[in-house]
This record gives structure tokens, C-alpha cells and sequence, in this order.
């Protein structure tokens, strides 16, 4: 029996392995039906159910994923006799595994890393405030979750609390200062305050750490052209398009830009201003923002 069980516990082990790879390669289809399997099977382990969890947000599937992450959340096992932790990720602590279980819902056992998770699915969902509860929870059982801190601030920043962004962000690039998304989450901040110079010195670290940002070099644009510099504008906007074509503010900057005198382009801008209508028509008949 115990060579049995030992030979089970190498199988689900080179299953949930190789299960991690596909997710860390963002496979997420081939992932999925391996973490269903390894979660059916050994419901009280964590590490199942929250990759689980992970692979249905990736692949669009929030309900699935609240679901999961609620029970992760809520219950919290009687016996705690769980293995050798790697990570939170990794954690492996009980769950009821069948309905009437007995658990205490007193003291729920930190779970950073699910808290981390519905905090980004309740922003994707515009629930600042829940979303923000969930974020600062994870900030306080583990401050050095990986990408923690840019969801913090990216929360701030919708709400328009730009001090708290600012600090968010700063937190972000003191566990790793080359960290390209917080240094453009600083140049929205300096945006907001009407700190141009310093704006743009912080979209260049960003697009510096990172080329391929284009949202970096977007609002690189838009620091420069609130600085006078209209052709480094336009040109940090042309590449933000290169990038992201569906970039409808871009395009709006462009027709101001090319319509600038002395140095204008009538048929550039009438082609971007063309370009920004229709996709703000079409973003209105959809419901969403322009």
C-alpha cells in the first residue's frame, strides 16, 4: 500500500509539473484540464486549486475563478498538517473535501496570492473598493507578492487618489527598480500633476526598461507635447500605434498635432481625426469608453 501511495504521489507530482510549465508559458488550454484533474482528485491541496483558479481568469472564465478563490478564502481546515511550503503558490493547506465538513471560519489562514487574484478580477469588473480591500489584504500578509504593488496603484489611480498611486508605485520599484510598468505608473502620476518634465523622464525609463510599452510611449507624447516639443510628439505617438493600432487617444493627439501651424500635415490629421470618430462611434454603440 505505501509503494501504492508512493507511486500515486510521483504521477500527481509530474503531472502538476508539467502542468506549471504550460501555465508559466501561458498554455493555458493545455493547463487547464490537468489542474481540473490534480483539483478533483486532491481537493485539500491549495497549490491545485489556485493554479486552477489562475488558469480560468486567463482564459476569461471569472466566474469560475471567483468561485475557487472564494472557497480558498473562506475555508480554513480543522487539522493544518499540510507539506513543505516552496511558495504561497505552491502551499499545500486542506479544504473541506466533501459538503458538511467541519471548519472554523473564524481565522481564515492568509492566502496572498488568492487575495492578489480577486482583487485583479474585481478591477477588471469595476469594483474599485472591493477591488482595493482584497489588494491591501495581500499587501499585508506579503508585501513582496510579485506585481502587488502595480495593481495597488493602478487601483489608486482609477479613484483618482494620486498620492496613494504615486506611493504605490515608488513601493513597486524599491523591490525591483527596473521594473518598466511602475515607472510608467509614475509618469501617469506626474502627468497628473501637472509635473511635465517629470513625466517624460519617467516614460523614457519605462520605454527604456521595455520597448515594447505602448502605452509608455503614448504618454511620453503626451508629456512632450505638453512641453512644446510636437514633432518628438508625434513621433513617440506614431510608435504607441505602431504597437497598439486601436489606441484611439493616440490618434485624437495626432489630428491636434498635424494640425499645429508651421509644421502641420492637414492630410495626417484628417486622417487620424477620421480614424479616432469611427472609433469612437463604435466604442458608444458598444457601451464602452472612448
Amino acid at each position: 500500500q505505501d509503494q501504492a501511495q508512493a507511486v500515486e504521489g510521483a504521477v500527481r507530482e509530474q503531472q502538476y509539473n508539467l502542468a506549471r510549465v504550460y501555465l508559466d508559458t501561458q498554455r493555458f488550454t493545455e493547463a487547464l484540464p490537468i489542474f481540473e484533474d490534480l483539483a478533483k482528485k486532491w481537493p485539500d491541496q491549495t497549490r491545485f486549486v489556485q493554479h486552477l483558479a489562475q488558469c480560468y481568469w486567463a482564459l476569461g472564465r471569472r466566474k469560475e475563478a471567483k468561485s475557487l478563490l472564494e472557497q480558498l478564502l473562506v475555508f480554513v481546515p480543522n487539522d493544518d498538517s499540510a507539506p513543505e511550503k516552496k511558495d504561497e503558490a505552491e502551499a499545500a493547506a486542506e479544504l473541506p473535501a466533501k459538503e458538511g465538513a467541519s471548519v472554523s471560519r473564524e481565522h481564515p489562514k492568509p492566502r496572498p496570492w488568492a487575495d492578489l487574484l480577486m482583487g485583479i478580477i474585481h478591477f477588471e469588473e469595476g469594483d474599485l473598493e472591493a477591488a482595493l480591500a482584497c489588494l491591501l489584504k495581500a499587501e499585508q500578509s506579503d508585501p513582496l507578492l510579485p506585481d502587488l504593488h502595480l495593481h495597488i496603484g493602478e487601483t489608486y489611480l482609477r479613484q483618482r487618489r494620486i498620492i496613494d498611486a504615486e506611493r504605490a508605485f515608488q513601493n513597486a520599484l524599491q523591490i525591483d527598480g527596473d521594473r518598466a510598468e511602475a515607472h510608467l505608473g509614475l509618469a501617469v502620476v506626474r502627468l497628473r500633476q501637472r509635473r511635465n518634465e517629470e513625466a517624460a523622464e519617467e516614460a523614457l525609463l519605462a520605454v527604456g526598461l521595455q520597448h515594447f510599452l505602448p502605452l509608455g510611449h503614448f504618454y511620453l507624447g503626451v508629456s512632450l507635447a505638453r512641453l512644446g516639443h510636437h514633432d518628438r510628439a508625434a513621433l513617440a505617438f506614431e510608435t504607441s500605434l505602431t504597437m497598439l493600432p486601436g489606441l484611439a487617444a493616440a490618434h485624437r493627439w495626432l489630428a491636434a498635432l498635424y494640425t499645429q501651424p508651421g509644421g502641420g500635415d492637414i492630410e495626417k490629421a484628417a486622417t487620424h481625426r477620421s480614424i479616432y470618430l469611427q472609433m469612437r462611434r463604435q466604442r458608444q454603440a458598444q457601451g464602452t469608453r472612448p
